[in-house]
Order: C-alpha cells, then structure tokens, then sequence
C-alpha cells in the first residue's frame, strides 16, 4: 500500500512586506540593528518550495527529533534554530512563564495583540 501526502502550509508574509512600506528611516535603521534585520529587507513576500517542504517532512523522525540525511540522523534544537535565524545565543535567560506585562501592554489598553492591531496603532 503506498500512502500519498497532502501538504498545506500558509505562509502570510504579505503584512511585514506591507509594515516595511510603513516604516521611517529611524525605525529601519534600529530594525537593522537586530537579528531580525532579514524581515525588514523584505520587499516582496515569501515563496515557499512545496518540494523541499515534503522532502523535509519526508525525512523528519519525530522519535529522535532528527531528520534522516542518509544514514545520519541530523538533530534540530532549539540552538540550531538560533544559529540559523542569527539569534544570539548568550546572555540573559527570559522566564516564558513569568507575567511579563509592562508600559508597551498598556499601550494597547486590553486589547489582543495582532499584527492589526500593531498596523491599527
């Protein structure tokens, strides 16, 4: 029996394209500063390779958490995903499970932060 794959993905990139259009010379300039410089010379919106995404979820193997790459299992961490993103991988750790609410939370007055929302304000 051979099993067939349906792959879907969404990939809404459109909005930081349409963000970026927004933004004044001081605020690009300060996003260039980050690790997420690669979002702010986005100009036009993502394409995603259906090939290579099958092939990745093809060879991923959930038990290990590790693609299979011939006869080597390749794990993915939460550091591979850093170093991959450009993301520092030193400093000060943030507790996800502390209330972190500060002076920007009140700026939105309750509401859920969405991206139009940010685009709203």
């Amino acid at each position: 029996m051979i099993l067939q794959m349906r792959l879907f993905h969404r990939v809404d990139s459109d909005v930081i394209v349409e963000v970026n259009k927004k933004l004044c010379d001081f605020q690009r300039a300060k996003l260039e500063r980050t690790p997420f410089k690669w979002l702010v010379r986005m100009t036009q919106p993502i394409n995603i390779s259906c090939p290579l995404l099958r092939e990745l979820v093809n060879r991923w193997s959930p038990n290990d958490q590790s693609f299979r790459i011939r006869e080597f299992l390749v794990p993915l961490s939460g550091l591979n995903v850093c170093m991959g993103l450009g993301l520092r991988i030193t400093g000060q750790e943030v507790s996800f499970n502390d209330n972190n609410l500060g002076l920007v939370t009140n700026l939105f007055n309750g509401e859920d932060i969405t991206v139009s929302v940010l685009l709203k304000n």
